[in-house]
């Protein structure tokens, strides 16, 4: 799953805010320049020659910045968005990892697609506790794709990710509690309850779980038309969308 944009970066600046306890750096007042910009007006782009400045000194943080707000699915913005995610990379920025794995995957920014450099990258950031890369991972080795085809490597990735509350983790997750998958205990209850909470953070697989799980009942857990008619109705709001919070 990857985030929308503009949200991805309002998340980064809420991480990173002002204040940060980084060590300080070359480029760490121009960063902060940016920030502060920004955060005045989250529709402006008057932050971005701030952190361009400070990126082209290698400051990792204002280099996840740039390439956020060039990754807009314009081929020209895709290509600098991907220059930027490989610095903050290399500065060890973990999202910035999962982001140039996203883009090795699916040849962006002008990138030549390649599932085992994709791979790698995923591995890095989920060593340092990105679980959308430990999501991105564990689907690879699950189908081994870049990587060695390995069930139970693509287990305790899902199980990570899903234990940080990753709602794909939490549907992956409650999904083998009720079929046994990956040679995990059948556990309809519990699986009720993954599935609620992936639910909740928008999971629409989660939902459409739920709806037929609540509809026949299973193990355990009773049948409840009225629940099931209610999940039904808001997948159905979402389309085809993976992650949807509809109103």
């Amino acid at each position: 799953m990857t985030r929308h944009p503009l949200l991805a970066l309002l998340f980064f600046c809420l991480t990173l805010g002002v204040g940060s306890t980084a060590l300080a750096a070359a480029g760490d007042a121009d960063y902060e320049k940016g920030l502060a910009l920004w955060q005045a007006d989250k529709r402006s782009t008057a932050a971005l020659p701030h952190w361009l400045k400070a990126a082209e000194q290698g400051h990792a943080q204002a280099a996840y910045g740039v390439a956020l707000m060039h990754n807009n699915y314009k081929e020209a913005d895709m290509k600098i968005a991907a220059r930027w995610f490989r610095v903050a990379a290399d500065g060890g920025i973990a999202p910035a990892m999962h982001n140039l794995g996203i883009f090795y995957m699916k040849g962006l920014g002008g990138l030549t697609a390649n599932e085992t450099i994709a791979a790698q990258w995923f591995q890095k950031a989920a060593a340092a506790d990105d679980t959308e890369a430990m999501v991105m991972l564990a689907a690879l080795h699950d189908e081994g794709r870049g990587v060695p085809k390995d069930p139970g490597t693509a287990l305790r990735l899902h199980l990570a990710a899903a234990e940080a509350g990753h709602p794909i983790a939490l549907t992956t997750i409650g999904l083998a509690m009720l079929q046994g998958t990956y040679g995990v205990k059948i556990d309809p209850p519990r699986a009720q309850l993954l599935l609620n909470d992936a639910a909740m953070q928008g999971s629409v697989d989660a939902m459409r779980i739920l709806a037929k799980l609540y509809q026949s009942g299973f193990g355990g857990v009773p049948a409840d038309p009225a629940t099931a008619a209610q999940w039904t109705q808001r997948a159905a709001a979402c389309g085809n969308t993976v992650i949807c919070m509809p109103r």
